[in-house]
């Protein structure tokens, strides 16, 4: 019967939109000290340690995107913001304000990815992975992933997922931590270019080349439709996404003319070049 009534109690938490995560997951370690004793049950109290870290890190990822939020729209105004220390361009303040809540971000990783889009372009992974690596977070080295796969096996009974009820209610926390990642693998694409062609020019031999395939996977997976605007997308998103546009446009523009041209070449090389000097000539 206790044990009965202790798992009703689980589930009546857990399943309670009147609670806030916070809440929740203060609620879920109150009642773990009160599990009978030698009684197996669903869920375990493996699942509800996880589901209480899941809590915890909703809550701090939440916390953190609205102070992100509130300290950039300062900097936009113009008003008193410690987003200024960072720098004064977008991309640096951007950068600052994110590295900030890197912990919670290295720590949900698996979490910002939305679920339209399961098939990550390698190009995507490789970035993210240099960006998470890339951060000086205090005590990142003691961040633990938390495992998307484990947390479903034990049936979580919220949806964790960008753009779901939970993450709506939240003001998107997830949604907004996405498009800043992504915004942040734009900056290292576009700093891959500048290294590659400091090689050209006599840099170091060491740079990646960047690819149009690359550019366009990049673009494909920006999580901002025009269905999905946030206050402030222009800064994070937005504006970055167009001009990532018109230099894909661009190069695939460029692309069409040399594959015209060397086409053109082609069938000049191919006929009598005497019958055809005129054309070679002009």
């Amino acid at each position: 019967q206790n044990a009965l009534e202790w798992s009703s109690r689980v589930k009546q938490i857990v399943s309670s939109e009147s609670l806030s995560i916070a809440e929740r997951g203060d609620k879920l370690v109150e009642i773990l000290a009160q599990k009978p004793v030698g009684v197996e049950m669903q869920p375990t109290l493996d699942d509800i340690k996880l589901w209480c870290r899941v809590y915890s890190w909703l809550n701090n990822l939440n916390q953190g995107m609205d102070s992100l939020m509130d300290q950039l729209a300062m900097w936009k105004d113009g008003s008193m913001s410690s987003a200024s220390c960072f720098g004064n361009s977008e991309r640096e303040v951007l950068v600052g304000l994110t590295s900030v809540h890197m912990a919670s971000i290295v720590e949900g990783q698996e979490f910002l990815t939305p679920v339209s889009k399961n098939n990550i372009p390698r190009i995507v992974s490789e970035l993210k992975d240099e960006i998470l690596r890339g951060f000086d977070t205090i005590g990142k080295k003691d961040v633990q992933v938390i495992s998307k796969k484990d947390v479903l096996e034990s049936k979580f009974p919220m949806g964790v997922t960008i753009g779901s009820d939970e993450d709506r209610r939240m003001e998107a926390p997830l949604f907004i931590c996405q498009c800043l990642v992504w915004r942040l693998i734009c900056d290292r694409f576009m700093s891959r270019i500048e290294q590659y062609l400091a090689t050209k020019n006599g840099g170091s031999s060491s740079s990646k080349k960047p690819t149009l395939k690359d550019a366009k996977a990049i673009l494909s997976f920006c999580p901002v439709t025009v269905d999905s605007f946030f206050p402030l997308s222009d800064i994070i998103v937005l504006k970055v996404k167009k001009s990532f546009q018109q230099m894909v446009e661009d190069a695939e523009a460029l692309q069409a003319r040399a594959s015209q041209t060397l086409g053109d070449c082609t069938n000049l090389l191919q006929t009598n070049c005497f019958l055809r000097k005129d054309d070679i000539c002009r």
